[in-house]
Order: structure tokens, then sequence, then C-alpha cells
């Protein structure tokens, strides 16, 4: 049998929405004391929606043009070099142009529909992670 080193998950797990939720906490009561007081405060203003906002915001942001053609990581990360974005510019057209032309196609339609639900999927981690968003550029992988 052999032993194994003291691994980092536990810090890691403490990041999520799920078991880290002071951002979301202290979001919500900051949004309860600016707003003014009325019966809908607490169905509109409360974790559930936060946390769901939180997802949106993390989804949105996952795709956002800017981080991936423009400015890429260097906007959050110290270690990247480049001034650009992940991608060249003249990628997003030929993104965009093969997906076009795996979506007409009869023949790999599947193929087209079971990527663009990969890239979904694939973005997961990003939305339930409430660290900085420069580490988690393996979502960029799934492009």
């Amino acid at each position: 049998m052999a032993i194994q080193p003291p691994q980092q998950v536990d810090g890691r797990l403490d990041k999520t929405i799920f078991s880290g939720s002071e951002i979301i906490t202290k979001q919500v009561d900051t949004d309860r004391r600016l707003s003014l007081v009325s019966p809908w405060q607490k169905i509109t203003t409360n974790k559930l929606t936060h946390t769901g906002w939180f997802m949106i915001d993390r989804f949105i942001g996952a795709f956002n043009p800017n981080l991936l053609f423009r400015y890429g990581e260097p906007n959050t990360s110290g270690f990247a070099v480049w001034t650009h974005g992940i991608f060249y510019l003249i990628d997003a057209v030929l993104i965009l142009l093969g997906i076009v032309a795996l979506l007409t196609k009869k023949k790999t339609h599947r193929a087209g529909i079971l990527i663009i639900l990969s890239i979904v999927v694939f973005s997961i981690p990003n939305l339930i992670n409430t660290m900085s968003q420069w580490h988690l550029s393996n979502r960029y992988y799934l492009f």
C-alpha cells in the first residue's frame, strides 16, 4: 500500500459556489441593504437568484469575445506575455464558418450539434468556481 502526499483539494473545494458562499451572501446582504423595502424583496433578492445570476455571468464570460480575441489573459494573469487574445481575429471567422458548415450539411449535422453541446458542457467548471478565471484556461481547449 502506498501513502500519497497530502493534496490541496480542500482548498479548491472551498472556492465553489456550493461550499464557499461568502461572496453570494455579501452580495445578497448589500442588495437588501441598498434597496427599498418591498414584499417582493425576499423573492427577488436571495441566494438562489444571486447564484443563478453569478452562473449566467460566468457562462457569458467564458465566451466573451474581448477575452477570446482581443485581450486574452494579460488582463487577469501576470504570467501571460502576448498582446492579443487566445485566438486571432481571423479565427473568429473560421470558427463561425466551420460551425455553419457542420450544421448545414446533412451528413455532419449531428457532429455539429455534438460539438456545440460539448462546448456548453465543458464550460460548467467555470460556472461554479468563485476564484479568478485566469487559471481556467483549460476551457479554451474545447474550442
